[in-house]
């Protein structure tokens, strides 16, 4: 007999057909066993996860210490994260464009299973399930108290974690309650202290020099003879690169000055509470309360827009006016803090009707707030008069931007330098649902399920800039306008399982959702599952979904800034100027789009899942899937500056052209970028998915487990459609822009092994080789040859044992990149998600059970 479960991706309890939909599923205690202490770090062990946003190792994060699931690369926002089967909302500060919901606010003690819905799921849980839902269960079957705490270092000494977590649970005969407390520590490591991520310059890596021409020594744009130059005092740089005469910048190391790994600590606390009245009716309660600090240090801050400087400054070595392309050394080093409080509430009661009907009804209330604190800022006006000679207490000292190393007085950095500038913003979801789920007739196979019901939500969006912030007098910063944003959503849903027979059913789901300030949407499904024998299920899925734009793609106020302007793939090659190909000052605008689209997905998979009844505890899935995501929001982006008719282009805003310009044929030059938001990406992206699980119990060799999870991607054609652009590209084994890679093959595998006192797990991650968006150098010089990013094997192991003369209690130790494996890059200094950016790692762990005996 088949048993009953639920699984995520359906709203009924039944067979294991009722959901043909393939969910992988992962034990909370699988996480322990392996080493991992947050959800961060599981994200980027996941085959299925792509384009991963990881808290550890992955450099300076604008979301600094949260981490997020992004199934197939199609973006963060494009997977519904869920907790115990319903929504939690998302991370404050990730509410600019891409909303996800923050991981890492869940501890990893109060997980009792994780499950991942491997396709589209919009028609039974609304929106952003365009690649799948991640569902997050936590525990509620245990009793007693139980303590654990753990310490991790690297090998290099530094990046220093400390866990500690309290589980307890008390139950009676109507009650069940269980609470987590937990407490992670992590220290900084520097970008400096690995030899990968300490220098910017990647030519002796086979790459190119990044390192940044806003330096001290300054770079410099001559305005009379409107060439670029450096300062006289720089050092001595080769400025090979792939350009021929490449403009002779003072290049800065900014990488020396990044953290590779923020400092975090976070203290969580999760609670449930069930309790059964009689009669089959009974409430729960849920619980989620965690708080975060999180400093990311960088360089000192780029000064943008460029300040100007008069040929009158009495250290100015060039004669004229100039423009700087300058970072101030003698200031303190930047850094930004980042805290961030969410909480969550359900409260809901359930019960049953009549003949075979249930009944549920919730209430779930959540709220994410960040404050990020930029604790070194520069004041543009204020730092523009220190250069003409009016800075200082009495408005008549210079501040000095040239030579080597200049150390100006403390007076003239008073006048410009503030501290605790505060941005705060806040996210919000609040819903109420009601569902019945029953019996309407019988069928060939058994009885025909429906699940039935509807729900109300509000999300909101608060921002709340400080005063300097919302005026934008600081440099590097646009002017924030203060937000306070809502929309209200209702849905109606029905979800239909069909026996056909004793070997073939279907599931059909329809759900209708309205929202306020956009329209409406409606999503089917339809599955089906045969067994042509009992161990076997060929199953299939077809369905839509949608990603609804969000609050700053439909609302964000008009921001404006100066800067400098792309080389124009127009002028440049006819005028060879450096106004034109190097760039020069323009404005910038951007804002939202109210009469934005829903993004939409469209969805296909077909599997098989074999558990042969020869062969116990062997499982063996095939799966492959397709996914169509049209209509996507985007921006224009440089592609758009060179496919669009420059007369006719929206986002580039051009002179009138001269008289000479009119003779070459050319339009005039940009003055103003003008962008916002519109319907005109595409995303087709395929591949397979293959899992292999083995169990195996002997008598005298213990418990046997092994996994294996596999990954391939076969395309990830990225496109755009807008006007007279049309362009598509594939970037599977490719990276795609600063967003990361995406290797065609990921794979882990994991063996367990449990006996009477012992237990030992080690774990293999795989990343196969992808190409680098940058081709091979040599000398900082193109060769025309690919480069090709090597693949990245990975091996964590850990050993447990457990003392017989103190029941309950495990001593575990371990070690994470036990071999000392560190990732290759001839474009950038951070580490991908699914590499180990830290090196080797090693930890002991030590839990006590007191309700053991």
């Amino acid at each position: 007999m088949i048993e009953e479960v639920q699984v995520t991706g359906s709203r009924l309890i039944n067979s294991a057909l009722d959901s043909p939909s393939p969910v992988l599923v992962i034990n909370g205690a699988d996480l322990v066993d392996s080493g991992i202490t947050t959800l961060g770090e599981f994200s980027r062990y996941l085959p299925q996860n792509a384009l991963v946003r990881s808290d550890s190792s992955s450099g300076n994060s604008p979301v600094a210490g949260s981490a997020a699931f992004n199934l197939r690369g199609i973006g963060t926002d494009a997977t519904l994260t869920l907790l115990n089967g319903r929504r939690v909302a998302p991370y404050g500060s990730s509410a600019d464009s891409a909303p996800f919901v923050d991981i890492n606010a869940i501890p990893v003690a109060a997980i009792e299973r994780i499950e991942v819905l491997k396709d589209g799921a919009s028609a039974i849980y609304g929106s952003e399930a365009v690649a799948g839902v991640v569902n997050i269960i936590t525990r509620r079957d245990y009793a007693g108290f139980t303590a654990e705490g753990g310490y991790l270092t690297t090998t290099e000494g530094d990046g220093e974690e400390v866990d500690i977590s309290l589980t307890g649970a008390w139950s009676n005969e109507s009650s069940r309650l269980f609470v987590t407390l937990s407490y992670f520590d992590r220290a900084i490591i520097w970008g400096r202290d690995r030899e990968f991520s300490r220098e910017a310059d990647l030519r002796s890596r086979f790459g190119r020099n990044v390192r940044s021409p806003f330096s001290s020594p300054p770079s410099v744009i001559l305005l009379e003879s409107n060439r670029i130059d450096r300062d006289p005092s720089c050092p001595v740089q080769t400025e090979v690169n792939s350009q021929t005469n490449p403009p002779p910048f003072c290049r800065f190391n900014f990488a020396a000055f990044n953290s590779l790994q923020q400092p975090t600590e976070r203290l969580s606390f999760s609670g449930t509470l069930d309790h059964a009245f009689g009669g089959g009716n009974s409430m729960f309660l849920e619980l989620l309360a965690t708080h975060r600090d999180t400093v990311g240090w960088l360089a000192p801050a780029p000064i943008d827009p460029l300040a100007f400087v008069p040929r009158g400054h009495p250290q100015n070595p060039f004669g004229e006016d100039v423009l700087l392309l300058y970072r101030a050394l003698d200031t303190p080093a930047r850094n930004a803090e980042t805290t961030s409080d969410a909480w969550r509430i359900v409260a809901g009661l359930k019960g049953e009707l009549a003949g075979d009907w249930n009944w549920e009804a919730a209430l779930n209330w959540g709220v994410n707030d960040t404050d990020v604190t930029a604790n070194v800022s520069i004041l543009r006006n204020e730092f523009q008069a220190a250069l003409l000679g009016f800075g200082g207490p009495n408005g008549n000292q210079y501040y000095n931007p040239f030579g080597l190393n200049p150390q100006n007085p403390p007076e003239v950095l008073d006048q410009f330098l503030v501290e605790g500038v505060t941005i705060r913003e806040s996210s919000r979801e609040a819903s109420a649902s009601l569902q019945f789920t029953g019996e309407l007739m019988e069928m060939g196979g058994g009885a025909l399920g429906i699940a039935v019901g509807g729900e109300i939500r509000r999300q909101t969006l608060e921002q709340e800039p400080d005063e300097l912030a919302l005026r934008g007098v600081l440099v590097g910063g646009l002017s924030l306008a203060p937000l306070n944003l809502d929309r209200d959503i209702s849905a109606a849903f029905v979800e239909l399982f069909l026996p056909w027979n004793e070997f073939l059913e279907a599931q059909v789901a329809l759900r209708y959702d309205d929202y306020s300030d956009f329209g409406s949407t409606t999503n089917p499904k339809i599955g089906l599952g045969w067994r042509p024998a009992q161990d076997l299920l060929v199953r299939a899925t077809w369905s839509t979904s949608f990603r609804p734009p969000t609050f700053r793609e439909l609302f964000d106020p008009l921001s404006s800034d100066i800067g400098f302007s792309d080389p124009d793939p127009w002028r440049c090659p006819v005028t060879e100027t450096a106004f034109d190909c190097d760039g020069h000052v323009v404005d910038f605008e951007f804002s939202g789009n109210p009469n934005l689209e829903p993004d939409e997905g469209e969805n296909w998979n077909l599997g098989i899942a074999w558990e042969p009844e020869s062969v116990p505890g062997l499982s063996v899935s095939l799966d492959w899937w397709m996914i169509e995501h049209t209509n996507r929001i985007t921006t224009s982006g440089d592609h758009l500056t060179e496919l669009l008719d420059p007369d006719s282009n929206p986002f580039v805003i051009r002179a009138p052209p001269s008289l000479e310009d009119i003779e070459l044929g050319i339009p005039g030059p940009i003055i103003k970028y003008a962008d916002t938001y519109f319907n005109g990406d595409t995303l087709e992206t395929s591949g397979f998915d293959f899992g292999l699980g083995y169990a195996l119990e002997t008598r005298r060799a213990g418990r046997w487990h092994a996994e294996f999870n596999y990954t391939y991607l076969d395309r990830y054609e990225l496109g755009l459609d807008f006007g007279s652009a049309q362009i598509i590209e594939d970037f599977a084994g490719q990276r795609l822009g600063f967003d990361g890679a995406l290797p065609p093959d990921r794979a882990t595998f994991r063996l367990n092994w449990e006996g009477r006192r012992q237990g030992a797990t080690a774990v293999v991650s795989y990343a196969g080789d992808y190409l680098s968006p940058v081709e091979r150098h040599v000398d900082g010089i193109p060769t025309g040859e690919p480069f090709v990013i090597d693949s990245y094997t990975q091996l964590d192991l850990a050993w447990r044992y457990r003392f017989e003369r103190l029941p309950g209690s495990q001593l575990q130790l371990g070690c994470n990149n036990c071999t000392d494996e560190y990732p290759f890059y001839n474009f950038m200094f951070n580490a991908e998600a699914f590499h180990e950016a830290r090196g080797a790692m090693v930890y002991a762990r030590w839990s006590q059970d007191f309700g053991a005996k």
